[in-house]
């Protein structure tokens, strides 16, 4: 999504209103793709505040393919973000502050904006669903779709050297 200042007068208070819907790439996590499920809506309002200084914010929602982490299955997870982003019309490339978007030219582009924005609001365990049962830890087996008959033991993991001894002291008496 490209955003023209050109199309600014240059009076202070002045408003320009942009909207689009498209695709967008997928974002990059540790070597990993995380692709959009469909298009993205973006809406936002740039107001002039002052001589090649601009204050941007609106929303931008679709939804994303993302992995379960207790039966890892890919589910689309719906997200909105927000976007309030000061912006300045800057002349020379590398130019720009840690809390600011340089304009370089007329046009800046917002979808690197979009992707860091979207990346945060990633969630940090997805589930498909809040009561997902996952799999079994014994066999793998999806528990969705039922018990699976796996015999398992609840132990604590601190006291499964005290169990393999206690099965030894039993195998040697028998």
């Amino acid at each position: 999504m490209l955003i023209d200042f050109g199309a600014f007068k240059g009076e202070i208070g002045e408003t320009r209103r942009w909207a689009w819907s498209g695709e967008l790439p997928p974002l990059e996590a540790g070597g990993e793709e995380i692709p959009f499920a469909g298009p993205v809506e973006v809406a936002v309002e740039v107001t002039a505040t002052g001589p090649g200084s601009f204050w941007l914010e609106g929303r931008a929602r679709g939804s994303l393919v993302l992995t379960c982490s207790r039966c890892l299955e890919r589910f689309a997870h719906p997200i909105e973000v927000t976007l309030a982003e000061t912006c300045k019309m800057v002349a020379q490339e590398g130019a720009g502050g840690g809390d600011w978007l340089p304009v370089r030219g007329e046009v800046l582009d917002l979808r690197p904006e979009l992707a860091r924005e979207f990346f945060a609001a990633l969630p940090m365990k997805p589930l498909c669903r809040p009561d997902c049962p996952g799999l079994c830890p014994v066999c793998g087996r999806p528990l969705e779709a039922g018990a699976c008959g796996c015999r398992r033991e609840e132990v604590d993991p601190r006291l499964a050297a005290l169990r393999e001894l206690l099965r030894d002291r039993e195998d040697g008496s028998r």
